[in-house]
């Protein structure tokens, strides 16, 4: 889970850049990471931790 952390911190870095690369045009883009897991206990450590950081997120699978 340390290494997701990582990522959606990565992600969050990222997604400003596509921000501000769109949005200034005519898109008003801004990037939803996706997970898919059929964990109910990683879905909900995903969900915290992309919503800790303030980033768009789904998560998907068999809950």
């Amino acid at each position: 889970m340390a290494t997701n952390k990582d990522k959606i911190k990565k992600y969050k870095e990222v997604s400003k850049v596509i921000f501000n690369q769109y949005y200034f045009t005519h898109y008003k883009h801004h990037p939803i990471l996706i997970w898919y897991t059929i964990s109910d206990l990683r879905s909900g450590k995903l969900k915290e931790s992309c919503e800790t950081v303030g980033l768009r997120y789904r998560i998907y699978g068999n809950m």
